[in-house]
């Protein structure tokens, strides 16, 4: 326990509490807390916590629980959590957790989970967050709601991926509602996003929003299957009507970066007002329909068309 300063030279067991610095120049083991600054210098088996900042520059096997504060200078076997902050600059192998961010400059095994973003550099395992996810090589999945960059990466899931080896285009594409939509699609070889703005003439302000993931299914090199989930919302300034799909399309390469497409679609369509005529945008033909009111849903198959340019 130290108001000002604690030091072991040697090996140490038990517990090292700080208001102010304990520092460990070899191994050890137990549990660690700080107010202000809890640092090992070389291997650290146990547990530590900190109010502001724990640093470790050596190995961590354990966890690293932290409301601000919490670095490992080298790898880390186990786990971080933190409020604000946790760190590792070499490689890290468990789960890194953060309210706000994790960041892993070097080899990161198992998974990252962050309420606004996760920075690694190879990844084996999963990357998730609120906003955005960033590595290098990703065997695995990366999870975000907004975005995910990565060097490779076959599996992003977000709306927007930017993959240096992958896949993006802009595409246009005409439904059975009569939407136009002009999208942003970008991913790697296997799962990619989807993030659009149209236009539909039935609608009283005519703005049409859509987003969503899909999946390849690489068949050929001119010829593939794509699946894809999305939600479209009609009307959004008035009052709106939504739209779920799942869409089946089969796509055709003409040259290195054209691709025409057309297929089913099962559709779930929404609106708590018919005001504006949002009633004459859900078709004639449904497989279910309940109305309630101004209060209108109904599922229907569709179809979907569309080209895009692959740059």
């Amino acid at each position: 326990m130290a108001g000002i300063y604690n030091h072991v030279g040697g090996s140490g067991r038990g517990v090292t509490m700080a208001g102010v610095m304990n520092y460990s120049g070899r191994d050890y083991t137990g549990l660690r807390m700080a107010f202000i600054l809890d640092a090992v210098r070389n291997n650290f088996k146990g547990l530590q916590m900190s109010g502001v900042y724990s640093h470790v520059g050596g190995e961590l096997h354990g966890v690293q629980i932290s409301f601000i504060g919490n670095y490992v200078n080298s790898n880390i076997h186990g786990s971080q959590y933190a409020g604000i902050f946790n760190g590792a600059r070499m490689n890290m192998r468990g789960l890194q957790a953060a309210g706000i961010m994790n960041m892993t400059r070097g080899f990161m095994s198992g998974a990252q989970m962050a309420g606004i973003g996760n920075i690694a550099g190879d990844v084996h395992g999963v990357q998730m967050s609120g906003i955005f996810n960033k590595a290098k090589h990703v065997q695995g999945t990366q999870i975000a709601a907004i975005l995910n960059i990565a060097d490779h990466s076959d599996c992003p899931i977000g709306l927007i991926n930017i993959i240096r080896d992958g896949e993006m285009s802009i595409w246009v594409t005409y439904d059975m509602t009569g939407n136009i939509v002009l999208a942003f699609r970008s991913g790697g070889r296997v799962m990619y996003g989807i993030i659009g703005i149209g236009y539909n003439p039935d609608t009283e302000d005519g703005i049409v929003w859509e987003g969503g993931i899909g999946a390849h299914i690489n068949i050929l090199r001119w010829f593939k299957i794509n699946n894809e989930l999305t939600v479209t919302n009609m009307d959004m300034l008035h009052s709106s009507v939504s739209q779920a799909s799942y869409s089946l399309l089969p796509a055709f390469r003409i040259g290195q970066h054209f691709e025409l497409f057309a297929g089913p679609s099962f559709n779930y369509m929404y609106t708590q007002s018919d005001k504006g005529g949002n009633a004459n945008l859900f078709p004639q033909n449904s497989v279910w329909k309940k109305v309630v009111g101004e209060d209108i849903q109904q599922m229907f198959i569709g179809f979907k068309v569309g080209a895009q340019y692959v740059f």
